[in-house]
């Protein structure tokens, strides 16, 4: 049986075989080649779809045996193959849209990220200045609170005397040098010296003043004039402070006001 023995000529109704010879339009309908002749003579039209046919191409048979099940088989992979390439290139078109989309986003993230870390560059700057600053500040602060605190101590010194020498019992006054222990306690200069012959520790509160009985302990001396000005000298700072209190009491405070005031001003 012929290959194609189940397919007619549209024009004739007879069968295509090898008998005959047998062409396809480019519309890809099969005809008997002297029926579509014969038609495109009267008409420019494909007999089957109306098309209009430009071209005829020569069909051959083959008369060798097939399996029409094989062949079908055949036919439904090529369609298969041919529907997943389709779902491939779809699924590649889209990601490669989606690829321009994450190039475009990591380019723009990366410029953030450039701005950001000069951003932070630039605070760990001030960061750095900022507590190298405040340290010097603090330093300061340190040094200012303890001559506020030598002013404080000086002013009340500057009144009137009211405080007696815990040892001779006469009033801390007059041109007699007063020495300061280290506990903070006063005596005239002659009286301690005198106690401190024979104790090492304070008359006052009994605090110990010298690890070596035999050895005087240096004070720091505090000088009474007879106007009740205190002259206070002061070793405890690396640079040596002068400082001097009157009477006046509003003279105290604007001498402590411009302390703090100098500190944060000069910083």
């Amino acid at each position: 049986m012929s290959a194609f023995a189940r397919f007619n000529c549209a024009i004739c109704l007879d069968w295509l075989d090898d008998t005959k010879a047998t062409v396809v339009t480019d519309c890809g309908h099969l005809f008997h080649k002297q029926c579509i002749e014969g038609s495109l003579r009267r008409t420019l039209g494909c007999p089957s779809c109306r098309d209009r046919v430009k071209e005829l191409k020569s069909v051959f048979f083959s008369t060798a045996p097939f399996n029409q099940t094989d062949l079908q088989e055949e036919l439904d992979m090529a369609y298969k193959t041919i529907n997943s390439l389709s779902r491939e290139r779809t699924d590649l078109n889209v990601t490669q849209a989606d690829i321009d989309a994450m190039a475009k986003t990591i380019s723009d993230l990366s410029v953030e990220n450039r701005r950001l870390r000069s951003n932070v560059d630039s605070l760990q700057k001030q960061l750095s200045e900022t507590r190298s600053s405040y340290s010097g500040l603090m330093q300061r602060v340190d040094t200012l609170m303890k001559g506020a605190r030598n002013l404080e101590k000086a002013y009340t010194m500057s009144q009137p005397c009211e405080f007696n020498c815990p040892i001779c019992l006469y009033e801390l006054e007059g041109p007699r040098t007063v020495l300061e222990t280290p506990c903070g306690h006063l005596y005239h200069e002659e009286c301690i010296t005198r106690w401190l012959q024979g104790s090492s520790n304070c008359p006052y509160c009994r605090a110990e003043l010298a690890r070596d009985p035999e050895r005087l302990p240096t004070l720091p001396p505090i000088f009474l004039h007879p106007n009740h000005r205190l002259e206070r000298f002061s070793e405890t700072y690396d640079s040596e402070v002068y400082l001097m209190v009157f009477e006046n009491s509003q003279q105290i405070q604007i001498s402590l006001i411009s302390l703090y005031t100098a500190l944060f001003i000069d910083s």
